[in-house]
């Protein structure tokens, strides 16, 4: 989240993807599907092994990228907030492991 780079990229692409639409694929790729299907086949592991209780994986896997995409995009336009943000991530996967696990 603190890299100036990657920052610059996420804003470019922020801005950009309503004007271009492999940058919008691009987009939704880097920041929402593309973690969503890691974290699928991780927690798919996970099930596996009965760390947490099985459910939908895709599903899971929304349910913890998609608020920290949020998060993410909170700290990249205030940063002053970065620090919130890091904890509001830590304590949504604290909360996602106590709901699920097995």
């Amino acid at each position: 989240m603190k890299d100036p780079q990657i920052q610059k990229i996420r804003r470019f692409c922020a801005k950009e993807q309503y004007r271009n639409e492999k940058i919008a694929a691009l987009t939704s790729k880097h920041q929402l599907t593309g973690n969503q299907e890691m974290y699928a086949l991780m927690l798919e592991k996970m099930m596996e092994k009965n760390l947490i209780r099985r459910f939908d994986a895709n599903l899971l896997a929304l349910e913890i990228v998609a608020p920290i995409t949020v998060m993410i995009e909170i700290a990249d336009r205030e940063p002053d907030r970065t620090d919130e943000m890091w904890t509001q991530i830590g304590v949504h996967l604290s909360h996602f492991v106590e709901i699920y696990k097995g």
